[in-house]
């Protein structure tokens, strides 16, 4: 267990009265988040995270930030440490080797290329984080969302260089996820 303190239920609810869409994109997703936060709660010696590309809503109270924009900054509703405006496609990233104990990516690197980018990235939280915990859309049947389109485990093999996670987790029926944690100590 860690001692982070994490997005509530109440802070999200603060999020979804923000605009329409806010409201719309976030109304069905807390089971979603505090499963990912329940994951996150079981891990050991996590003090120093990163989550990319959170919208509107980071899950670390003070954890520090990287988003190709910084036209949410004032919308967060919990703290946050370091904001980063990086494109996660752009590496290296500025940041030293294992500087943060844990790299969170929530439903965001499917959005980061089509071309395998995230083989880049991934590598890149490798070099700088001893832990990732990355949730993607798993085998979506969307082909006008390229993006979001039949993510299989042989993508996610892809993707990440054939690197095994340290634990997997499949959510949901119609619209499934998959939750996976890597350990890269």
């Amino acid at each position: 267990m860690n001692n982070l303190k994490y997005l509530t239920k109440k802070d999200l609810e603060e999020v979804r009265k923000q605009t329409e869409y806010t409201n719309r994109y976030y109304k069905d997703r807390w089971e979603y988040l505090s499963e990912f936060i329940e994951e996150i709660k079981k891990m050991d010696s996590i003090e120093k995270t990163l989550e990319l590309g959170p919208f509107r809503t980071p899950l670390i109270v003070g954890g520090d930030i990287m988003d190709i924009t910084d036209s949410n900054l004032n919308y967060y509703p919990i703290k946050i440490g370091d904001f980063f405006k990086l494109n996660a496609k752009e590496v290296p990233y500025p940041f030293e080797d294992k500087k943060y104990d844990l790299i969170i990516a929530s439903q965001v690197l499917e959005h980061c290329g089509i071309y395998g980018e995230q083989k880049q990235i991934f590598e890149e939280f490798k070099r700088i984080s001893k832990k990732a915990i990355i949730s993607l859309p798993y085998e979506w049947n969307a082909p006008s969302e390229r993006d979001h389109h039949m993510i299989t485990k042989s993508v996610i093999n892809n993707w990440f260089n054939n690197y095994q996670p340290t634990s997997e987790i499949i959510k949901g029926e119609k619209t499934k996820r998959i939750l996976l944690t890597y350990d890269f100590e």
